[in-house]
């Protein structure tokens, strides 16, 4: 099927890209460029314009050494105007094609391999709409931080590598997809098979220990013997109580006038 992508600079292809083979030791370790592929699904009616028909969409592919810049949504007219400023240190390279609509005689799939520079981490698509709808015009993916390594074992064997997949599905104002499929993407229009997503990165080897001579355990203490309870001394006799004193006699009273 002819490609309905244009594509305006010459890429090189991902099996071009790997100088190294098994067996031969006349070259260094391997220094593969890592790639991925681009799936480019464009449905019959996108980017419509004012008289309801389709147009042509561009898309441009920003490499990216972070994701920091994509903290905030990305601002539609800060991209139309300072293109990869936006991105600031963050920005490596970036690529345009334009992907045509699909018609009934022919399907827009479109299969291209995008070589990667060696610090790209992540990847940003923009598509062009006429009109675009919150942030659904643009998508971005983090690239396997194995790629490079998986490829080059690939190659070694002399094996076809398999490269991560960038989704692409365009569809009226929308752009969906990245790292993952989305809804009613025809994966297996594209005949190919994709390297599956990751953004675990390899754990580091534990250091072993050193062997080392058990200290040997200091003795027990022997418990000293508990003293002898003293007998508790007998109570005091309660002592006897005292006689009331005897009463006195009450004084007569005084005759009065005297």
């Amino acid at each position: 099927m002819p490609s309905a992508v244009v594509w305006p600079a010459a890429l090189v292809l991902a099996a071009a890209a790997f100088g190294c083979r098994a067996g031969d030791e006349s070259k260094p370790p391997c220094e593969a460029q890592p790639a991925v592929q681009a799936l480019i699904q464009v449905s019959d009616v996108v980017n419509v314009g004012e008289g309801g028909e389709s147009w042509p969409t561009t898309l441009v592919v920003y490499q990216l050494k972070g994701i920091t810049s994509l903290d905030q949504p990305l601002d539609p007219d800060a991209i139309a105007t300072e293109g990869e400023k936006v991105f600031g240190d963050e920005f490596v390279d970036k690529r345009e094609l334009v992907a045509y609509p699909s018609t009934a005689d022919k399907l827009t799939r479109d299969k291209m391999t995008i070589a990667l520079k060696p610090n790209t981490t992540h990847l940003v698509v923009v598509a062009q709409f006429r009109e675009k709808i919150g942030s659904a015009w643009y998508t971005s993916m983090a690239v396997p931080p194995n790629t490079r390594d998986d490829q080059c074992a690939a190659v070694a064997e002399d094996e076809e590598p398999t490269l991560p997949c960038l989704y692409v599905s365009l569809e009226r104002s929308e752009l969906s997809g990245g790292a993952f499929a989305p809804s009613g993407f025809e994966l297996s229009t594209f005949e190919t098979v994709c390297a599956a997503p990751s953004t675990a990165k390899k754990k580091p080897k534990k250091k072993k220990k050193k062997a080392e001579v058990p200290k040997v355990p200091k003795t027990p203490q022997v418990p000293k013997t508990p003293t002898t309870p003293t007998t508790p001394s007998a109570p005091s006799a309660p002592s006897a109580p005292s006689m009331p004193s005897k009463p006195t006699a009450p004084t007569a009273p005084k005759l009065p006038g005297r």
